[in-house]
């Protein structure tokens, strides 16, 4: 296992947490810890080691990583965040915090689609906010999914179209 000093990543241009961007901070954030293969240490899949040897390593990882996270997080949530020093256990207060997962926010992404307007902006803007609420939309309410084999109901080719 490397130690994180023989890595050298920044994190720090990620947009900050705010009180209403927690989706797409979060987004973000996994994207960037999969990229380098620490998300385990936030879904709680990389878990401290019972090895002697590898605590330090774990710790140092889970250090540095809850350091980033927390840097990430606007001053005045940061300083309303009391949790310990793992970073597990601060993602998913976050999370229990500031994730919407209910009827409100998906009546909201709706209503965002159906006023959504070019107005002004180019097309690759206007394409890139009408995607981005879709992807928000179908994160909150995902496409029903038959996993089945023997399946027959044709489920996947009738929501595709």
């Amino acid at each position: 296992m490397k130690t994180v000093s023989e890595r050298k990543t920044h994190y720090t241009e990620f947009a900050g947490l705010e009180e209403d961007n927690y989706d797409e901070w979060a987004r973000s954030i996994r994207v960037a810890l999969r990229a380098k293969k620490k998300f385990g240490f936030v879904d709680g899949t990389i878990s401290q080691p019972n090895e002697e040897a590898h605590v330090d390593d774990w710790e140092q990882i889970n250090s540095i990583m809850f350091s980033w996270i927390m840097n990430t997080i606007a001053l005045a949530i940061r300083s309303t965040t009391t949790a310990p020093d793992l970073v597990k256990i601060l993602w998913d207060d976050l999370k229990e915090r500031f994730c919407v997962n209910n009827g409100p926010r998906l009546q909201q992404l709706k209503l965002d689609l159906a006023n959504c307007k070019q107005h002004g902006d180019s097309v690759v803007q206007y394409y890139g906010l009408l995607k981005r609420l879709w992807d928000d939309l179908l994160l909150l309410d995902p496409l029903p999914v038959c996993s089945w084999t023997g399946c027959r109901c044709r489920l996947s080719s009738v929501v595709s179209q």
